[in-house]
């Protein structure tokens, strides 16, 4: 199977649009609000959502560094 998308040290070999859920989305959006409007606090929130928040946001973090955002 091919490389469909590839940066840094991540690869996928289907496109990722078509495997992101409803759940997926709601973290990426909370983020979104995090880092705009500083409107998430960690400790008022669900440990799952706070995991993914923290994931993002050291890929985020990642990204800056490497000069991709």
């Amino acid at each position: 199977m091919n490389i469909v998308w590839a940066r840094a040290n991540v690869v996928s070999r289907r496109c990722p649009k078509s495997v992101i859920t409803a759940q997926s989305l709601g973290y990426l959006e909370r983020f979104r609000l995090w880092k705009e409007l500083g409107t998430v606090d960690l400790a008022d929130i669900d440990a799952k959502t706070a995991d993914a928040l923290v994931c993002l946001e050291s890929a985020w973090k990642t990204e800056v560094k490497n000069g991709e955002v």
